[in-house]
């Protein structure tokens, strides 16, 4: 009888521990869904993401620099405290910057946040696993067999949350992209 009792106790924990187990294994599994996701217009996509969308600016190709703004391309913009805080960029630069940073250029994108109050100071960097997008003048023009780079350009769709570890505050925040002496325009967001 006694053995019994003992089978019957250990059946009932090994069911609990193996309820609970997949209980926890659900939960990490929407809440790593959850912040891997972007949404926005109807699309979902893994952040930090590296390719064009929606939600980019443009930047014409005899245009030089960073560009970056929030969803639906605002200036400024109000978020939650517990949503991701999007940033959506594209940067374009000329063959001289791709001489001193070498074609690497997403490694150097460094990302600033200042919170307005406190004055807290968050930073970040974007890295990708693929190269930007390589543009080369022609070959015959330049009498150049290898071809000379022309541009380097690439887009970027950050979490500034994520990407620059910011343990949010409400109030009002700056961000500003920097690569070597470029440097997008400084947006505001707010925090609620």
């Amino acid at each position: 009888m006694r053995l019994r009792n003992r089978d019957s106790l250990f059946s009932k924990f090994f069911n609990i521990l193996l309820l609970v187990s997949l209980t926890i294994l659900v939960l990490e599994s929407c809440v790593f869904t959850s912040e891997k996701q972007v949404y926005g217009k109807g699309i979902i996509m893994d952040y930090p993401s590296y390719e064009k969308c929606t939600d980019s600016p443009d930047f014409p190709e005899e245009n030089f620099g960073i560009n970056v703004c929030f969803e639906g391309g605002k200036r400024h913009i109000t978020f939650d405290m517990k949503t991701p805080w999007l940033l959506f960029g594209a940067y374009r630069v000329d063959g001289d910057m791709v001489s001193e940073f070498g074609s690497d250029l997403d490694a150097n994108l460094l990302i600033v946040v200042t919170h307005k109050e406190s004055r807290g100071i968050y930073y970040g960097r974007t890295v990708k696993d693929d190269p930007p997008v390589i543009e080369t003048e022609d070959e015959e023009e330049d009498n150049d067999p290898g071809g000379r780079i022309k541009s380097i350009g690439s887009y970027f769709n950050i979490d500034l949350r994520q990407q620059c570890s910011i343990e949010p505050l409400p109030g009002k925040y700056w961000v500003v992209i920097l690569l070597g002496p470029l440097s997008s325009p400084v947006l505001e967001f707010e925090v609620k």
